[in-house]
C-alpha cells in the first residue's frame, strides 16, 4: 500500500495545496509593506530616557519598533534606533513595578 493510497497527498500534492492557496489569509506582500511611509523619530537623548516613565519608554519602544526597518532608513539611523532600543529596554526593566 502506497502511501497516496492511504489518504496522504504526495510530496508533489503538498506543494499545491497551501492552506493559503485562496489568498484570503495571506499576509501583505512585501512591495506593499515597502511601499507604506513610516516615521523615523528624532533620537532621544540618554538623559532624556532616563527620565522616561514605563509608560513612556513602551510607547517610545513602539514608535522605534515600527521604525527600525524603514526601508528609506539610512544605516547611521538603524545604528542610533538600535542603541535607543536597548536604552529603553533597560529603562523599562529599571520602572518595571
Amino acid at each position: 500500500e502506497t502511501i497516496e493510497a492511504r489518504g496522504r497527498p504526495s510530496a508533489a500534492d503538498r506543494g499545491r495545496d497551501s492552506s493559503r492557496s485562496d489568498g484570503a489569509s495571506a499576509p501583505a506582500s512585501r512591495s506593499s509593506i515597502r511601499s507604506r511611509v513610516v516615521e523615523i523619530p528624532d533620537p532621544l537623548s540618554p538623559e532624556e530616557i532616563e527620565i522616561l516613565s514605563n509608560a513612556e519608554a513602551k510607547a517610545r519602544l513602539a514608535k522605534i519598533a515600527g521604525a527600525r526597518n524603514a526601508p528609506d532608513a539610512t544605516d547611521e539611523q538603524k545604528a542610533t534606533m538600535k542603541e535607543e532600543w536597548d536604552a529603553l529596554l533597560n529603562r523599562i526593566r529599571e520602572t518595571n513595578p
